[in-house]
């Protein structure tokens, strides 16, 4: 077993900077539950792709065969994903497919184009023509609406777990 007895941290905070302390931890949860998403979704394009065919490449008994909305639905129809350049991203976690759809159209593109599609701030520039700059602003102003989202629904910096209603 490891001896942390002489551990010291790389910074002490004073003891009055316990709401930054909290803030921190607060956005590292977040930026970790979005990087768990991310590895989510790329384990999961990654197990679809190997499984998956073409409908160009299925003949039309077999498309035939699948097209009832049944299929559609549970195969995650048309409307099931966010929209970005030719792609479209699935998000299967309800809380935060629930705040990106709150957001607006443009913040929450650049937030899927950075963390789903892993692109840097220059490769989202050259897709879309903004600035650099201008692409980490837009990606700070959308973290700071989805942590506000997140904490109207009792996900705050002083609380990991939903607020308990009852």
């Amino acid at each position: 077993m490891a001896d942390y007895s002489s551990y010291e941290p790389a910074y002490e905070l004073e003891s009055n900077d316990s709401g930054q302390r909290t803030e921190a931890q607060y956005d590292a949860f977040v930026k970790k539950s979005l990087g768990r998403e991310v590895k989510k979704f790329i384990r999961d394009t990654g197990r679809r792709e190997a499984h998956e065919t073409l409908f160009s490449e299925m003949d039309a008994a077999d498309v035939a065969a699948i097209s009832d909305s049944q299929a559609l639905e549970y195969y995650g129809g048309v409307d099931s994903g966010f929209k970005v350049l030719e792609h479209t991203v699935a998000v299967h976690n309800d809380l935060i497919h629930d705040a990106l759809s709150r957001i607006g159209e443009r913040e929450r593109g650049i937030i899927l184009m950075s963390y789903w599609l892993k692109m840097s701030d220059l490769e989202i520039a050259d897709e879309t023509g903004i600035p650099r700059r201008t692409i980490n602003s837009i990606k700070h102003s959308a973290h700071q609406h989805l942590r506000k989202i997140l904490e109207d629904e009792g996900y705050g910096a002083n609380n990991f777990f939903p607020k308990d209603d009852a």
